[in-house]
């Protein structure tokens, strides 16, 4: 995504039983992180319903909402599904001139934000006690041993801190993964939460203006 750019982010709610769709009990609210902290836009995402089940968010990434070239963005929704709440990122990227979601700085910090559900249910939940969130940083497909901060700041919600420092390794064209392991309800999970980051030292200069993105297929599903 460029600076300038509207985001528009599509996701539907359903019982994963049925499959049928189902409108939230209510409608969904949407948040934004900016570098790993929760921000307070001027103009907050907007949300509509245009279908039994169907949702889509639409949200200036532009600088007077408080965003900036190369900041680490997510678009965050919470729905409530029968009475239980879902909280997931239904975009989160590096605010670009190129129009690619995952080009990094080189010294720059990317903040990959993941969600954990329990297993019964959907519901946000966090890792057990002792049992995650283990993270996973790997360079150009192989794994490394640098050791990441990884932050709760809500039920359910990690964001994990991931400096993209030479002294760390980091070099130009260098491809970043990032993977988690854990347990929720002594069920492990596995998952890549950031993957086919490009580190490169430019991604130019003014922000891309009024052009449109729309992002599809986010699907939050609960017990029925």
């Amino acid at each position: 995504m460029n600076l300038g750019d509207t985001l528009i982010a599509s996701f539907s709610t359903a019982k994963p039983l049925t499959g049928e769709m189902q409108n939230a009990d209510a409608l969904p609210t949407a948040t934004v992180y900016i570098n790993g902290v929760l921000a307070a836009p001027g103009a907050p995402p907007v949300i509509a319903n245009p279908g039994v089940g169907m949702y889509t968010v639409t949200y200036g990434l532009t600088a007077a909402n408080g965003h900036a070239l190369n900041d680490f963005v997510q678009v965050v929704i919470a729905a409530i599904i029968d009475g239980l709440t879902v909280e997931m990122p239904v975009w989160q990227g590096v605010l670009a001139t190129s129009g690619a979601d995952m080009v990094c700085l080189l010294g720059q910090t990317i903040y990959p934000m993941f969600t954990v559900h329990q297993p019964s249910t959907g519901q946000n939940q966090n890792f057990d006690a002792g049992g995650g969130p283990n993270m996973v940083v790997w360079r150009n497909g192989a794994a490394t041993a640098i050791v990441v901060a990884t932050a709760n700041p809500a039920t359910g919600v990690y964001i994990t801190t991931v400096p993209l420092i030479a002294v760390a390794g980091w070099a130009l064209n260098d491809i970043v993964d990032v993977s988690c392991f854990g347990f929720v309800d002594g069920i492990s999970k596995i998952s890549w939460v950031f993957s086919g980051g490009l580190v490169v030292t430019s991604v130019g200069g003014a922000g891309g203006g009024a052009s449109h993105h729309e992002v599809m297929g986010q699907l939050i599903r609960v017990q029925g």
